[in-house]
């Protein structure tokens, strides 16, 4: 009966909820951006917390279990669920005043003045913008297909970007890890054509298996000749120095140029880059931190 329900649960999409603002953003039951950037390591979170402004979300993408849970979601490290947050394409502000959150001075999220995305309508597209999503925590690799599908049939985005970690062991190329930073590519062949020439970042060595929310997006993007790219840092040790954040930052950088968008660049990303090595190394853990 367990692993019938494991099943189940498998194929399951998440529910995800938009603030009442966000949702007046739909056309067509969707909303539209430029880069869907979907963080799912520590080190992609924590970097993106420093390159973007302190803002309240647009929404979160939660399992279908964890929907029924308690209406209030307030923003914590016991929290199991993904913020997105929107921001401007090319200067990483916030996209919008976030009303739901303005009110009160209030922070935390009520479900019910929420609106479930499929019944959300819209006025105005957000071609201009990004949506970050931050998750958390791990997600179980069977689960990922269902996730990723649930969150592009409402999402339209230009290009995705999923920024992931491989373990050291599940590495196969001639470099070593423990030495020096690593940072690869996989990328869809419309990404690929997007991109040609246009950066100088390594394709992730053959025999090298990245599985998850990464292998999920591109997959699910090949299928339907989409571009894609899923970033890879190869994790050597428990929190990642500074040379290892400086590289993710740079060529997330890179990737996001070469599609038209400039929210991470400049000075800053070192300053993100250092900002996050000091978080990550004063944490002193191997859990996905708030961000």
């Amino acid at each position: 009966m367990a692993a019938s329900n494991n099943t189940n649960l498998a194929h399951q999409q998440p529910a995800i909820y938009w603030d009442s603002v966000t949702s007046t953003s739909f056309v067509g039951g969707k909303l539209h951006v430029k880069q869907l950037v979907i963080a799912t390591s520590p080190a992609s979170c924590q970097l993106l917390r420093h390159c973007c402004p302190a803002q309240q979300a647009a929404g979160v993408v939660m399992l279908p279990e964890q929907a029924q849970g308690p209406g209030i979601i307030l923003p914590s490290p016991a929290d199991k669920v993904c913020f997105m947050y929107l921001v401007n394409d090319q200067t990483g502000q916030p996209s919008q005043p976030n009303a739901l959150n303005q009110q009160n001075g209030s922070s935390s999220i009520d479900k019910s003045v929420f609106q479930l995305t499929l019944s959300a309508s819209a006025a105005a597209k957000q071609r201009d913008c990004s949506l970050l999503v931050f998750c958390q925590v791990p997600l179980q690799p069977d689960r990922a297909i269902s996730w990723i599908r649930g969150l592009l049939t409402v999402v339209e985005a230009q290009h995705v970007l999923v920024l992931a970690s491989l373990p050291a062991f599940s590495y196969r190329g001639p470099d070593d890890p423990s030495e020096e930073a690593l940072h690869y590519v996989v990328q869809t062949a419309a990404a690929k054509q997007q991109s040609k020439d246009k950066h100088q970042i390594p394709s992730l060595p053959s025999g090298s298996l990245i599985t998850g929310l990464a292998a999920a997006a591109i997959q699910h993007a090949e299928v339907r000749r989409q571009g894609a790219t899923a970033l890879i840092g190869v994790e050597a040790r428990p929190a990642p120095d500074l040379a290892s954040l400086t590289q993710l930052a740079q060529y997330t950088e890179q990737v996001l140029k070469t599609h038209g968008s400039a929210f991470m660049q400049g000075d800053s990303l070192l300053k993100a880059a250092k900002h996050a090595e000091k978080t990550m190394s004063s944490a002193a853990t191997n859990s996905f931190m708030y961000v």
